[in-house]
């Protein structure tokens, strides 16, 4: 038998080094790529007792169930306040936090905000008022029939003032709503605006569900605060439930996250 010739060896080492390289490939398109990094991620934030979110290469990732995982972790807790470090979260079965120090001693905070593991996240300090009859607010009544709302005496709105745009004058968010438990057979309706400088801009409307703001953060720290909104929430909110992120660009709000990516 002949010897291999170099260029056979180096036809060899070709046809070998082409798949290794091409499953390597796909690994790290899976993990990195494909995946977003989601499996090589510890960074979660944690909002109220209704919202899991895991941080990625490139965005958030919504976790549906508090899982071991997440049990196995520490967080640093804030109601906005106070601030603890290395707690042990724990979820009981009245969809609330019990928060635990390396002690196991219980920390009381009954207004909890958002944990956090890994990361390092700001939150805004505003405003709140709930508006139960619209007549009070011209803002309220005017979106509504500007933005073509049916039934307007059934609505009510909450406002949150704070300064999104970073310009030294404060603006007003109102989540306008006329869902109820204590009615059936009616068009449920709800849509989010902001009112700046007199001007009112729509953040979003859907004309099957409530849209409530839920928490006001820095998530990524360039000083320019989210927003992060329930959509088609009609009683208690849920880990599965449906949240958008919105961030303010140029004066309009625009959907960062989709509950449905």
């Amino acid at each position: 038998m002949n010897e291999m010739t170099g260029q056979n060896k180096k036809l060899v080492i070709i046809a070998i080094c082409i798949p290794v390289i091409a499953i390597i490939f796909g690994l790290l398109y899976n993990v990195f790529i494909k995946g977003d990094g989601e499996k090589f991620s510890d960074k979660y934030l944690i909002v109220g007792n209704y919202l899991i979110l895991q941080q990625t290469n490139t965005s958030w990732k919504q976790i549906k169930e508090y899982n071991d995982k997440l049990q196995s972790l520490t967080y640093k807790i804030t109601d906005g306040v106070n601030t603890y470090n290395d707690v042990k979260l724990q979820y009981s079965q009245n969809n609330s936090w019990y928060f635990l120090k390396k002690d196991y001693t219980q920390i009381n905070m009954p207004e909890f905000k958002i944990a956090t593991h890994d990361l390092e996240v700001k939150i805004a300090e505003y405003t709140q008022e709930n508006i139960i009859n619209i007549k009070d607010d011209q803002y309220v009544t005017d979106a509504i029939k500007k933005y073509h709302m049916y039934a307007p005496d059934t609505y009510t709105a909450m406002k949150i003032v704070y300064d999104f745009d970073n310009d030294g004058q404060e603006e007003a968010i109102y989540s306008i709503n006329n869902f109820t438990l204590e009615a059936v057979n009616y068009d449920i309706g709800g849509l989010m605006i902001m009112v700046d400088d007199g001007q009112i801009t729509k953040i979003d409307k859907i004309s099957d569900g409530p849209l409530y703001l839920m928490e006001i953060l820095d998530l990524d720290n360039d000083g320019q605060y989210e927003i992060i909104v329930s959509k088609d929430v009609y009683n208690i909110p849920t880990f599965d439930s449906c949240y958008q992120i919105y961030k303010i660009k140029e004066g309009k709000w625009q959907l960062e996250k989709d509950c449905q990516s």
